[in-house]
């Protein structure tokens, strides 16, 4: 763990993370706008861009992971509920694949050789394999009481659930494992 501020101008060896964040082997990938932003390749070691490419075009990035040799970015906080996981190639961005949701995904991770991501619609996890198959997924508010579910993680056999500051009244945001 390294405390440093990870926002603010890319040139200061200082990153914007709150769109969605990726690590793989000593690097990380950063979103760098909520909309139409750049995706960055960061050596987590000295903090320099190693690569970079444009988000997809008219996405709304709300998630990143990576996993199975692709970068996966969830797209979706729209009021049509109509978002999508995309796979990118983590060098270029080129899309390699569509997962289509029928709610707007948020909060994205990889792990178990799966892919995790909040529906928020129904503030379920859902799980689905790498060539987009959904396997299955379960109810977040029984066991955690999670209202509003925006950031996920996968840790040693664990999803990390963290819920929106203010989603039940309160200031403070709370992390659930």
């Amino acid at each position: 763990y390294d405390d440093s501020e990870i926002s603010g101008d890319p040139g200061s060896g200082s990153f914007n993370a709150q769109n969605g964040l990726a690590i793989n082997d000593g690097t990380t990938y950063v979103v760098s706008d909520f909309r139409d932003g750049e995706i960055q390749k960061v050596d987590l070691e000295d903090r320099t861009v190693m690569n970079s490419f444009d988000a997809p075009s008219g996405s709304r990035a709300v998630g990143l992971a990576y996993g199975d040799g692709s970068l996966w970015f969830a797209d979706g906080i729209d009021p049509a509920f109509d978002g999508e996981i995309l796979e990118l190639d983590p060098e270029t961005g080129e899309v390699r694949s569509r997962i289509s949701t029928s709610y707007d995904p948020t909060g994205l991770t990889f792990g178990e050789n799966s892919l995790w991501v909040i529906d928020i619609t129904f503030n379920d996890i859902e799980e689905y394999s790498p060539d987009g198959t959904r396997v299955g997924g379960f109810d977040i508010r029984g066991p955690t009481d999670v209202t509003y579910g925006r950031g996920l993680a996968y840790f040693d056999g664990s999803l990390w659930v963290g819920e929106f500051a203010g989603s039940d009244g309160s200031s403070t945001a709370s992390l659930y494992e």
